[in-house]
């Protein structure tokens, strides 16, 4: 009676164990290559690829006691690392955690729980996993629908693995590239304005300037239709040459304007003050008092 409840007592016990160790064994193998949001690791812990060709976890360079979390080959005595996360931003002791967040983005923290990196994904969603892969590729996965939302070859260090695929967020680049074009569109439309500004503020400067010129010299035409030349009716007047100007001698104006008296004055112009005059004519030397007219006399 004794030997039957022994046997059926190593029997239970058996079954108890096989049961242990299977779960046990489940769960190993689930964590062996993969960080979830109840299985972070830890600075003494590690995630092997499920080939055993790539390892993640901490590491130390050398000549330094920082801590770094990085992705090395694993068959190899001479540690090669291949990718490192947080390289700008290392861990100062062996606190680090490297765990699933909240909202989904695979995270370092320090002692602290400050966020020392971060996948920082936006699209990230509360059921994700990561996962080192047999390529080398650290990826974060949504366990809704099995897609991959992040990965390390996208965000490559300074070496490239064998069959590595560079890739990128398209809509990270489509945003980008939009972006890029607004600026140029902006910078470009803004010179081409200030050209165009620049072109018609020169042609009314000219514009106003030429006015002035051709009215100026229509009434010299009229005061003094011997000095100046004619006028063709396809310019409409507009482009008056002039062969020579009259030069007068102060005494001629003098004689000319009385001396310049106050009564002889007409006003005051753009040139300067306007008399009113007896047209001279040049004889030789002799001054020959011709008829009433007008003449600016400039001072």
């Amino acid at each position: 009676m004794r030997l039957i409840i022994c046997k059926g007592a190593i029997l239970y016990l058996e079954l108890f164990l096989i049961l242990f160790f299977s779960c046990f064994c489940f769960k190993f193998s689930i964590a062996i290559d993969t960080i979830t949001l109840t299985q972070p690791i830890n600075d003494s812990e590690s995630i092997i690829s499920s080939n055993k060709t790539f390892q993640l976890g901490f590491f130390s360079p050398v000549n330094t006691t920082n801590r770094y979390v990085g992705i090395w080959y694993n068959n190899i005595p001479v540690k090669t690392v291949v990718w490192v996360a947080n390289r700008d931003r290392p861990l100062i002791d062996s606190s680090g955690t490297l765990m699933i967040s909240k909202d989904g983005n695979l995270v370092l923290l320090n002692r602290q729980k400050v966020i020392i990196w971060s996948s920082n994904v936006s699209n990230s969603t509360v059921n994700s996993s990561a996962r080192l892969l047999d390529s080398g590729n650290l990826v974060l996965v949504d366990n809704s629908n099995g897609k991959t939302i992040w990965g390390s070859y996208q965000n490559p260090s300074d070496s490239l693995l064998e069959n590595m695929v560079l890739s990128s967020d398209r809509s990270t680049d489509k945003k980008r590239d939009l972006k890029v074009v607004i600026a140029i569109s902006v910078i470009v439309g803004s010179i081409i304005i200030s050209i165009c500004a620049y072109f018609i503020w020169m042609v009314m400067v000219k514009q106003r300037g030429f006015k002035k010129k051709s009215n100026g010299m229509l009434l010299f035409k009229r005061l003094f239709p011997e000095y100046s030349t004619e006028v063709s009716s396809e310019d409409n007047l507009n482009q008056v040459k002039l062969e020579e100007l009259p030069l007068f001698k102060f005494e001629k104006l003098a004689i000319a304007t009385d001396d310049l008296i106050e009564t002889n004055k007409l006003g005051q112009g753009g040139f300067g003050p306007v008399y009113k005059v007896i047209m001279i004519a040049h004889a030789d030397l002799e001054v020959v008092l011709l008829t009433s007219e007008i003449i600016w006399c400039l001072f």
